[in-house]
């Protein structure tokens, strides 16, 4: 999964600032929850060829418990998306997906898992009903278990022999220590293994239920119909609780921590992360633009000076990560030759000390600001697009207007703001970096790399 940063969803719904009409707001939206606990966001969009249904459960592979580090969020995924149901077998799912057009698809992250369907306003009933019945029916047939499972061995294989993947599972082994996203979320094999589908069968009654779910359907529909049908369907559920979620942050290093391993890579991979903050926090604006301003394409700033400049980086990226149940951390991350670590570094938190000093124009940061909003504009046009939008909003915000409220506060920004998150967050004496090497390279200088000299500060 691209990991850029969770909250880089944030912007694609910066679309409905453009035209002065806020659809976030619009009366085109209509947000309203079921008896049963069931979230619900009907879309209108009349312009759309099709229409767009989705459901959203907030289970995730940190939501595993017994299971953690299996990757049975993922497994279920596998499972629900066109499995047998008590309703229908799977059979009888392909030829009903295909007379809907054959657009359907389902995803699981670290926080949520989704199911979506897209059809033509005709149908929407019809991905209505394959939703519901998804989400509350499905049977865990034997031979779709086993077939699943072999299907998840080799891509857990897959996963393992990939080099992106697995630096940056090193990374997130080495960033938290506590907290379970430190697994993947596809799981390892020696306990995905170990699912059985007694356990997995009991994680899906637990989980889908429909105070824990979202419901969005985007399209040139009928509101009232529409509404009304939902009510016949997922409306019929009983109400159940949502299983809550812990929530809690991983701890502070108590100094720089370092990991390194050597893998069968032509390049050094290298990332320095620092401790930030969750999805709540006011810093969660400032840090959203330092990551654009720092990393965001050509003309950023360490592009200019690691890459282009000073050539001690093949690429670089920087992302602000902000779970809404955890700390998250400020990333950046390049490809380079092992043998300008210790240079790439220095420049790096070169960069941020002048950051840290205001060395930073606030022309640059409102051309900054303005582009990171336009930039998103364009990447919301379709019915699809628009569920997925609000469909976030609901899973983080709850709301509809989660993101209008991030828009506004992310406009408000000044170059103060930026000098107080930088001089906060991106301290050198916290950082937590991870190394990737080459295997052919030899470890000479490996003391050297686990070990990082603190600044040194007056007293």
């Amino acid at each position: 999964m691209n990991r850029k940063k969770l909250v880089v969803f944030c912007f694609v719904t910066l679309l409905y600032i453009s035209t002065g009409a806020n659809a976030m707001t619009s009366p085109n939206i209509h947000h309203f929850t079921l008896e049963n606990g069931l979230n619900v966001a009907l879309v209108k969009d009349e312009l759309s060829p099709i229409v767009s249904a989705r459901t959203y459960i907030r289970a995730g592979s940190i939501d595993e418990g017994a299971l953690l580090g299996s990757g049975a969020s993922h497994y279920l995924e596998h499972l629900v998306a066109g499995g047998t149901t008590s309703k229908r077998s799977e059979d009888e799912y392909k030829r009903s997906i295909a007379l809907l057009g054959g657009a359907f698809n389902a995803y699981t992250t670290v926080d949520h898992t989704c199911y979506y369907i897209n059809t033509t306003e005709n149908l929407t009933n019809e991905a209505i009903d394959m939703l519901y019945e998804w989400m509350f029916y499905n049977t865990l047939e034997e031979k779709e278990c086993d077939r699943e499972r072999k299907v998840i061995q080799k891509e857990i294989e897959k996963n393992n022999a990939h080099i992106g993947r697995k630096f940056y599972q090193q990374s997130q082994k080495n960033f938290y220590k506590t907290h379970p996203l430190q697994f993947p979320v596809i799981g390892y094999l020696d306990a995905f293994n170990s699912i059985t589908r007694e356990s997995l069968n009991e994680y899906y009654k637990k989980f889908y239920v429909p105070s824990n779910m979202f419901l969005i359907i985007a399209g040139n529909i009928e509101i009232e119909e529409t509404r009304s049908y939902i009510e016949k369907t997922f409306g019929t559920e009983p109400s159940l609780p949502k299983p809550i979620r812990e929530i809690f942050n991983e701890p502070l290093p108590f100094s720089p921590r370092v990991s390194l391993e050597f893998d069968t890579t032509n390049v050094t991979s290298i990332s320095i992360r620092f401790p930030t903050v969750d999805l709540y926090s006011p810093f969660l604006y400032p840090l959203d633009l330092l990551d654009y301003i720092l990393g965001n394409g050509d003309d950023s700033i360490l592009n200019k000076v690691i890459v282009e400049e000073k050539k001690l980086a093949y690429s670089i990226n920087v992302s602000s990560y902000t779970p809404d149940f955890t700390s998250g951390y400020f990333d950046i991350s390049a490809e380079i030759d092992s043998k300008n670590k210790d240079r790439f570094e220095e420049e790096i938190f070169a960069v941020l000390s002048n950051i840290k000093n205001g060395k930073i124009s606030k022309k640059d940061i409102e051309k900054a600001k303005k582009q990171k909003i336009a930039e998103q504009i364009l990447d919301i046009t379709s019915a699809e697009d628009k569920a997925s939008s609000i469909g976030q909003s609901l899973l983080y915000g709850y709301t509809t207007t989660f993101f209008d409220n991030y828009a506004e506060n992310f406009k408000q920004l000044t170059k103060k703001d930026l000098v107080r998150t930088a001089t906060q967050f991106l301290d050198k004496n916290k950082c937590i970096i991870t190394i990737q090497q080459p295997k052919n390279e030899t470890e000479q200088h490996s003391e050297k790399t686990t070990s990082i000299s603190p600044d040194r500060k007056s007293t």
